[in-house]
């Protein structure tokens, strides 16, 4: 939650300044190994600013820990009858430090996406006065391969 909330009052504050939000984040960080994985993923996505409304939204959030640092993009697609959203793609750049095991470091970042997704789309815990209506897996919703764009990985 708290990335959340810094990266999108980074984004407040890069629309008050009529600034990119790329640029804007580029303009802020010291930090060489961020630079890196922010443009590797920028790259990737193949990212330029677009003005709305357009039917289509991007964001793009970074974070780090446990020695890893993250940039992720993503663009959707709202359905302005419907107000349905989906997801049309997303670009993860990471730069974990040593990797030891290659193909799991890939599936860890590939399922840290599907759960974001998850979270963001399919997942709630229903409650009716107190009790859990959502008692196991028949009714609580958990991301599905349809919700899931193709997937493509970058390297910084």
């Amino acid at each position: 939650m708290l990335v959340f909330a810094i990266e999108s009052q980074i984004d407040i504050m890069a629309t008050a300044a009529g600034v990119d939000p790329v640029a804007f984040r580029l303009a802020h960080i010291s930090d060489d190994r961020v630079r890196r994985v922010l443009l590797a993923a920028a790259d990737a996505f193949g990212w330029q600013c677009t003005v709305g409304p357009s039917g289509r939204g991007y964001g793009i959030a970074i974070s780090s820990g446990a020695a890893s640092v993250v940039a992720t993009m993503a663009e959707v697609k709202v359905d302005r009858m419907t107000v349905h959203v989906t997801v049309a793609r997303i670009v993860c750049a990471q730069d974990g430090g040593i990797v030891v095991n290659p193909e799991g470091a890939r599936m860890q970042i590939e399922g840290g996406l599907t759960m974001g997704l998850g979270y963001s789309f399919s997942e709630e815990l229903r409650f009716r006065g107190g009790e859990i209506l959502d008692k196991n897996c028949d009714t609580y919703r958990l991301p599905s391969s349809e919700l899931s764009p193709k997937s493509r990985l970058c390297r910084s």
